[in-house]
């Protein structure tokens, strides 16, 4: 049987498009017969923009990949009694283990700085939060080129790296009930400054200048209303709400903000560009994922249907047809995605849900 959704797409109007193909038919129907076609395997893919051939790697974060494109840093614990960070090439292979802890106190959340040379990382289970003063999340800096791991703040969660590396951007003065102030600090320790009062931060992201950060308040992570995106100007500490949604990204050059809205079931990747919104995509019972080229303008989706199948697309503002479908949505789940540094690959995760 074959399956099929449609989905609704914002440039100059709405258009419907039959987005995704189904299963093969069943023998006698004229089609293949089932098992013939290989099911895609779960991995990281990188797809070549020209070409369209993919190579798969295993499985991985792409929050945690390098800024060159071809290593990951990875937090693991494999046996309950100590956790790993360490990093590897994509494939696996030359594996340099960075931080070694002993369980409880395990390293999560690792971040590149856009230099590759620093990597930040949330470390959970360090103390006894029943005592005072302990926090369960701290935030810890080590360098790629080994040497030991420095505290930089015994009260944060994941952070963001400033475009310029030398800022981090964190929910700070963090409660155990998980409310934070947005805080931005210097790597070497310095000039912290805190903005606003504690909320739930769902997401955080600098602009591609570096003079602005993009905070998402929801009561909580699995709350399904629409959200709010502040704009936070480091310099001056204004705040200001953008727009509704979450999960904000800038353009490198700060131009443009893509974002998602959230009512119900229904999900719309949105642009937002010298104030005004404009409507990509929008339809029910879809998850997205997204990500900026370093150069240029091109904006990178995956979308995954309540199906499970999936579909990648490359969508680039100052063309006169702007978006174009790059896979032929014979994916599993995605669930992140990035760009190469020279913007001629896509590398995405599909999973096989």
């Amino acid at each position: 049987m074959n399956r099929r959704f449609g989905f609704v797409l914002g440039i100059s109007g709405f258009v419907g498009l039959a987005l995704l193909g189904g299963a093969a038919t069943s023998p006698g129907g004229g089609g293949a017969a089932p098992g013939s076609r290989a099911v895609p395997p779960a991995g990281i893919v990188s797809l070549d923009l020209r070409t369209h051939k993919e190579r798969v790697y295993p499985l991985g974060d792409l929050d945690a990949l390098s800024p060159e494109g071809r290593r990951l840093a990875e937090a693991r614990n494999p046996d309950n009694k100590e956790c790993l960070l360490f990093v590897n090439h994509l494939d696996g292979s030359h594996r340099h283990v960075l931080v070694r802890t002993t369980f409880p106190a395990c390293p999560a959340y690792p971040r590149w700085s856009p230099d590759g040379r620093t990597i930040a990382y949330v470390l959970f289970g360090a103390c006894d939060p029943n005592i005072p003063g302990c926090h369960p999340e701290q935030l810890w800096l080590v360098r790629t080129s080994g040497g030991p791991p420095r505290l930089l703040t015994n009260d944060a969660g994941t952070a963001a790296w400033a475009p310029d590396g030398e800022r981090l951007a964190f929910p700070g003065e963090l409660e155990t009930a998980g409310r934070a102030r947005l805080t931005v600090q210097r790597a070497d320790g310095t000039r912290r400054v805190a903005f606003g009062g504690r909320v739930y931060i769902f997401s955080l992201s600098w602009a591609g200048d570096g003079r602005l950060v993009y905070s998402t308040n929801s009561p909580h992570f699995q709350d399904r209303n629409p959200g709010e995106i502040h704009s936070v100007a480091v310099g001056t500490g204004r705040d200001r709400v953008v727009a509704a949604g979450v999960d904000p990204a800038s353009s490198h050059d700060g131009a443009f903000l893509s974002l998602i809205q959230r009512k119900g079931s229904r999900r719309t990747l949105c642009l937002l560009s010298r104030g005004k919104l404009r409507v990509i995509l929008s339809q029910r019972n879809l998850e997205f994922v997204h990500a900026w080229s370093r150069t240029g303008h091109r904006l990178a989706f995956a979308i995954t249907n309540r199906l499970g199948q999936a579909k990648v697309f490359v969508y680039d503002p100052g063309r006169a047809k702007p978006l174009r479908a790059v896979t032929r949505g014979r994916y599993g789940p995605v669930r992140s995605i990035a760009w190469s540094p020279d913007g001629r690959r896509l590398l995405f995760v599909r999973t096989s849900g």
